[in-house]
């Protein structure tokens, strides 16, 4: 008498083939690399904390020459 051991491995908890599981992990990877994409053009598209001190140095500087000026 032959015994098949071709039976697919899964966890006696969850139910779930390695193939199911690996699928599921490639899903949750590629949301992971979708999140972290739209995080980037959140920051990407945000003034940096330099960039705003630099205008308000500007315009104090523009404000002060005006006003020596007059």
């Amino acid at each position: 008498m032959v015994v098949s051991t071709a039976k697919t491995m899964s966890n006696s908890e969850n139910n779930y083939t390695q193939k199911e599981m690996t699928a599921k992990i490639m899903m949750d990877i590629e949301k992971i690399f979708n999140k972290l994409d739209e995080l980037q053009k959140d920051i990407n598209t945000r003034p940096t904390r330099a960039e705003i001190y630099g205008w308000i140095i500007a315009g104090i500087s523009i404000a002060t020459l005006v006003n020596v000026l007059m």
